[in-house]
């Protein structure tokens, strides 16, 4: 098949990919030569998988640490700390840094400001906020974010040379993150906690700058992409606004809800087979690759309007994943977008398109590189 192969996508794929994962929905799952694994879209295939113990998360993850030391401490520690911080301290810290980064847009005429609502806006916050979070000082953030995006862009492994550019910006994230934590005059009440788990545990250096180092690029990059292809939908679409103003007013979080079900980036988790086991009905050998489609999952039919949020989603979406793989810092990402459709939606109807929206060329994430207004 040629989705998902060794070449680089078309521009409908990367602007429009849902075609080919409708197709691929029917067909899953599906044997992927070229990636010496499978794919697999239903949503309960995906979500028997999400909770498939014998599938890690990537490679070399801290987070496949099945230690008590890991799974006991620090995974279960972050996971409580976002849930609890998303009620206190970080909505001031997500309402501030969004007042930062739109502050240009009030400080001239509308006929007088070009603003690029990828780079000035969807990524600057999400990693602003992170960059708080860890103690990373505001000269380093710039220089830590395009790591982190190098980063992103290897997830997409189909070219040998965005794998190597993966390895640079990993090393590269790590190197600095293991001399951040040794730097006692900088701390934050996460990053002080991180170091406590690290000295209790006995978990070596590396090991805590690779958790640091997921969380900026996982509570970057991702809720970046999905921030930009929200604005993309709103300023594309006609009925977009009305639709997603309309709802903010009535249910909020239900509408927060569907934009994550529909405009996640990541089309598909990557999941590697530690044992033998069973995807979709098919054996999966040990050392085998998994791409659960979560994005066709999300919007397989049968859920109401499944390609326009008019109405609350009626299945809990995968956007998160499931199982001791969840997305730890999900009440973060719910809690930005929500801030950022409070702050944007009055402006869209002030926002014109001045080019094409531009967008990633890859086959496994979907979201706009530049939004020029």
């Amino acid at each position: 098949m040629t989705a998902f192969g060794v070449g680089e996508p078309s521009e409908d794929y990367a602007r429009d990919p849902f075609a080919t994962l409708d197709m691929l929905l029917g067909a899953c799952p599906v044997r992927l030569a070229d990636r010496e694994g499978w794919a697999v879209a239903g949503r309960g295939s995906v979500l028997a998988a999400l909770r498939d113990d014998r599938l890690a998360a990537t490679d070399g993850s801290t987070f496949n640490d099945r230690s008590p030391a890991f799974r006991n401490s620090v995974a279960r520690m972050l996971r409580a700390w976002f849930a609890h911080e998303a009620d206190r301290a970080l909505p001031d810290l997500v309402n501030a840094a969004f007042a930062d980064a739109m502050a240009p847009l009030f400080a001239l005429g509308p006929a007088d400001l070009v603003v690029d609502l990828v780079a000035d806006i969807a990524r600057a916050v999400p990693l602003a906020v992170m960059a708080a979070l860890l103690g990373v000082p505001p000269a380093h953030r710039q220089g830590l974010g395009r790591l982190a995006g190098g980063l992103l862009a290897s997830y997409d492994s189909s070219w040998s040379e965005r794998a190597a550019s993966g390895v640079r910006s990993k090393q590269g994230l790590d190197g600095y993150f293991v001399l951040h934590l040794t730097r006692a005059e900088i701390g934050t009440p996460l990053l002080d906690a991180l170091r406590d788990i690290g000295l209790k545990q006995g978990l070596p250096p590396a090991a805590m700058a690779d958790v640091c180092t997921k969380l900026l690029v996982a509570g970057t990059t991702t809720t970046a992409g999905c921030l930009a292809s929200i604005l993309a939908w709103l300023l594309e679409d006609p009925a977009a606004y009305p639709t997603c103003a309309e709802r903010a007013d009535a249910e909020m979080p239900a509408l927060v809800e569907d934009l994550i079900r529909l405009r996640s980036p990541v089309l598909a988790l990557k999941r590697i087979a530690t044992a033998e086991t069973t995807v979709a009905g098919t054996p999966v050998a040990p050392g085998a690759r998994v791409y659960l489609l979560t994005a066709a999952a999300n919007r397989e039919r049968g859920a109401a309007a499944p390609d326009c949020p008019a109405a609350g989603p009626t299945q809990r979406h995968l956007s998160f994943g499931r199982g001791r793989h969840a997305c730890l810092g999900a009440p973060l990402a719910r809690l930005e977008i929500r801030t950022a459709l409070t702050h944007l939606l009055p402006l869209v109807p002030r926002l014109r398109l001045l080019e094409p929206i531009q967008w990633r060329r890859a086959w496994l994430l979907h979201e706009p590189v530049s939004i020029r207004v």
